[in-house]
């Protein structure tokens, strides 16, 4: 559900500048304050209590038309797959999207009793709907009236924090019960070897420092707003000349005396303090050091389960399995779990799978522990299972493992809507770099994958290293290929996607062949350097080298869509009663037999066969008339495909349809009815006999006095052709309809 949030027009109202409270540098932002308080608001809110919502009115005429050009929308939206908390009712993830037409750098943090999302790029936003689309999660939104800038401040639950994603240029936060942390800890380096000692964060494309007024606390925040993705600072920082809040988004220096600057550069951000920053040796070596997966809970120790040399597994495993043998039964659970993390780690996942279930079926309790659990998700993941594998990963005593939520993450980005789950894998990714690398690679390109529909280019690209230092086979090459191609192409690159498509095409895997010729011709078919026709013909090979899985159902679908924006239905509806065929047990093959249902539809229903010859019409029309649906909806595509053929004196073929309609579908006055147009059909094919018998056969004692006399009429018409004069008339009876008299005067003067 996706609701429009910015469609206000900026008043005429004109404020005057006023200078900040104290001064700065250069990086100093304009900015206007409104009258009073300088923010424009629904009601002043005490936190937490109440929705209420601000406005910004106070804007310049030269802006107002600044915002004609750049006007875009911001949208709310509770995801559609979004689960629900049992005890609460409450969605359990709101997202906000704030679209941009030009990049934009964000920063997000709490403070006190309010969240703060602070764009380097002006818009004006409708916050008094942003905040009912938000509800219940969030209960007051307001916008501080800044010139340059965008700067919102939120109420939330104290537990409900975002985390950011990109879609394009489109900024989306997604609210849900987690702490307020990036994914990536900017690295915070003490310079004290420096005349003037100072802090550097090593990260690009920070945008322009924004300096803003607590209106709670009255002091002076600097916000550096970051583009890459989910950097920000974690944990927080203090010194003794500012501090440094933990951010989800971009970096924040409260400064704790004058003189203090925050500026992004080049290749990263300088804080600095006029005089030198007060730092010492052992502040420099604490700010320095990495946090990477240090403190991360971790139940999957794969790199500990081998024994012995791999080489050697059939003699290690039978050692394994005496010592098994010759313990006690009481003793042996232990004892099993190292057989089957032996299994695992030599890639026997079913062998792994059957030493669990003799495990849960002596010991019920077993299957509620988080090494069982953790060890067959695992398994059931590496056998791509991954309804199962999210299953055992969501289990309750894997609630703190940092591990397991790496993997949970994984199971559900292959189940579907993987840019959801970039945010968890890219923030517990590096506990994946100790596994083996055949465990580690397939995770890490669901990474890339799940990286890449976040529009995450830093942490495709972190997951992509991570391969690459595996000194990676023919086939892993071509996977970085084409997950090279598919970032390319996210960011706008799309020249450089094609090299990587063509890269990926030449390679030596025929999966990434037929991937990256796949992308390669659907982004040129978007470029216009490659025709529909084109598309289609090499789509139509791809669908015989790659069989059987999601590719080939992908391929199948996509060729039917083709052929449907082609007119040529026959050829999708074909390729779509095969798909049905092929994928008949498939999760996802209620989407193929959905669509033949759409394009039968549109054909009968809303007139696309109109556009096709009357004999093409009335042939699919019974190659797919499995495809009519009961009831009226049904009845309706048989009645206007029939008056079609009548009209281009198809006789015989309305006749045809017409009687299947009486003989399967129909019953009392609708056949009756229907039986009045057969008789029709018969009479204008010069088949009276037919006529009455149809008549005949289809009377209904519950028909209308209109409907009767119809029949009537159809009936006396037959007569008459049939020479049987004195019938029709008798039959026509007393009736002084005009289309009655009309009819037996007709039949007066045939008869001389």
């Amino acid at each position: 559900i996706v609701v429009d949030l910015l469609d206000v027009q900026p008043p005429e109202t004109i404020v005057p500048q006023q200078d900040s409270v104290a001064p700065r540098s250069e990086q100093q932002q304009e900015r206007i304050q409104g009258p009073d308080s300088g923010v424009q608001s629904v009601a002043q809110p005490k936190p937490l209590i109440g929705a209420a919502a601000a406005v910004q009115t106070d804007v310049s005429e030269e802006e107002t038309q600044e915002n004609d050009v750049v006007q875009s929308v911001v949208s709310a939206a509770v995801t559609d797959d979004a689960k629900v908390d049992p005890l609460t009712a409450r969605p359990a993830e709101v997202s906000l999207t704030v679209p941009w037409t030009e990049p934009a750098a964000a920063a997000v943090f709490r403070r006190a009793d309010y969240l703060w999302v602070v764009f380097d790029r002006y818009k004006q936003v409708d916050v008094q709907q942003l905040v009912e689309q938000g509800a219940p999660y969030i209960t007051f939104i307001e916008q501080l009236p800044y010139r340059n800038n965008t700067i919102l401040r939120m109420v939330t639950r104290p537990d409900i924090n975002p985390t950011t994603r990109r879609d394009g240029l489109n900024w989306i936060l997604d609210f849900r019960s987690i702490p307020m942390r990036p994914t990536r800890a900017i690295e915070i380096n003490a310079q004290v070897d420096r005349p003037s000692p100072n802090l550097y964060l090593p990260v690009t494309e920070g945008g322009r420092t924004v300096v803003v007024e607590d209106p709670e606390v009255g002091d002076d925040l600097l916000v550096i707003p970051v583009i890459p993705l989910s950097y920000g600072v974690y944990p927080a920082r203090s010194f003794a000349d500012l501090d440094m809040p933990v951010t989800a988004q971009g970096v924040v220096v409260i400064p704790k005396s004058d003189g203090v600057r925050a500026q992004a550069l080049r290749a990263g951000i300088e804080v600095e303090v006029d005089g030198g920053m007060a730092l010492s040796r052992a502040i420099a070596d604490v700010s320095n050091t990495l946090g990477g997966d240090t403190g991360m809970q971790r139940i999957l120790n794969i790199a500990d389960w081998q024994i012995g040399q791999a080489a050697n597994y059939t003699r290690n495993k039978q050692a394994l399995q005496f010592a098994l043998g010759d313990q006690a039964p009481e003793a042996r659970e232990e004892s099993r779990f190292r057989l089957a993390r032996f299994e695992f780690v030599n890639e026997r996942y079913p062998e792994t799978l059957g030493i669990l279930r003799v495990m849960a079926s002596e010991e019920s309790d077993v299957e509620n522990t988080a090494s069982f659990r953790a060890l067959r998700g695992a398994s059931n993941m590496m056998l791509l299972r991954y309804e199962e594998a999210a299953e055992d990963f969501n289990h309750f005593s894997l609630a703190n493992e940092d591990d397991a939520r790496f993997w949970r993450a994984a199971a559900r980005a292959n189940m579907g809507n993987p840019g959801e789950q970039a945010q968890v894998m890219i923030q517990t990714g590096s506990l994946i770099r100790s596994y083996p690398r055949r465990v580690k690679i397939p995770l890490a390109l669901t990474g890339v994958e799940a990286a890449i529909a976040a529009g995450d280019d830093f942490g495709a690209q972190g997951f992509l290293d991570l391969i690459r230092r595996e000194n990676p086979t023919l086939t892993e090459r071509a996977a970085i290929d084409y997950m090279n191609g598919k970032l390319k192409q996210k960011t706008g690159d799309l020249q450089a996607a094609l090299q990587q498509y063509r890269k990926a095409e030449n390679s030596g895997s025929l999966l990434y062949q037929v991937l990256g010729q796949r992308d390669r011709m659907e982004l040129e078919n978007r470029l216009g350097t490659l025709s529909t026709d084109d598309l289609i013909e090499g789509l139509e090979q791809i669908r015989y080298r790659w069989r059987g899985d999601e590719i080939e159902f992908d391929v199948l679908m996509r060729l039917s869509e083709l052929y449907t924006d082609q007119q040529d239905y026959g050829a999708a509806l074909r390729l779509l009663k095969i798909t049905t065929a092929y994928f008949n047990n498939g999760p996802r093959v209620d989407e193929a037999a959905d669509k033949m249902a759409s394009i039968y539809k549109e054909l009968y229903l809303n007139g696309a066969a109109d556009e096709l010859s009357p004999v093409t019409a009335i042939a699919l029309f019974q190659e797919f008339r499995s495809l009519v649906p009961p009831g009226e909806e049904g009845d309706e595509m048989i009645r206007k495909l029939a008056d079609r053929l009548v009209t281009v004196d198809l006789l015989p073929q309305a006749a045809i349809l017409l009687e299947r309609q009486i003989q399967f579908r129909v019953t009392g006055v609708d056949r009756a009815r229907i039986g009045a147009r057969l008789a029709l059909v018969y009479l204008l094919n010069r088949q009276p006999e037919q006529a009455i018998g149809t008549l005949h056969d289809t009377q209904n004692p519950e028909s209308s006095r209109d409907l009767n006399a119809q029949r009537r009429r159809l009936e006396a018409r037959a007569l008459t052709e049939l020479n049987r004069v004195d019938e029709a008339i008798l039959l026509l009876g007393t009736d002084t309809m005009r289309e009655t008299r009309q009819l037996r005067a007709e039949i007066y003067w045939r008869a001389g």
